[in-house]
């Protein structure tokens, strides 16, 4: 059996890599489906934040430290 090419797709929620074939790639674009990770594709009800969960970070922690936390964890080049 022919070796098939894969290629790194990310999840549009939670902005993951994920290894697909081409073959599933061009199956998923054709059904309309989105490129979830595993994780993601498990979870039925995402949570949602609300500005309680907002205004607990930002009366803890500067806008500047969130954000240089934030660019540690997501570089700009890994989205």
């Amino acid at each position: 059996m022919a070796e098939q090419k894969t290629t790194s797709v990310t999840c549009p929620d939670c902005g993951g890599a994920r290894q697909i074939t081409m073959r599933q790639k061009r199956r998923l674009i054709q059904e309309g489906r989105t490129f979830h990770c595993n994780i993601c594709r498990t979870i039925t009800t995402p949570a949602k934040a609300g500005f309680r969960h907002h205004n607990y970070w930002r009366k803890r922690y500067s806008m500047e430290w969130i954000k240089e936390t934030g660019q540690m964890i997501w570089p700009e080049d890994s989205v």
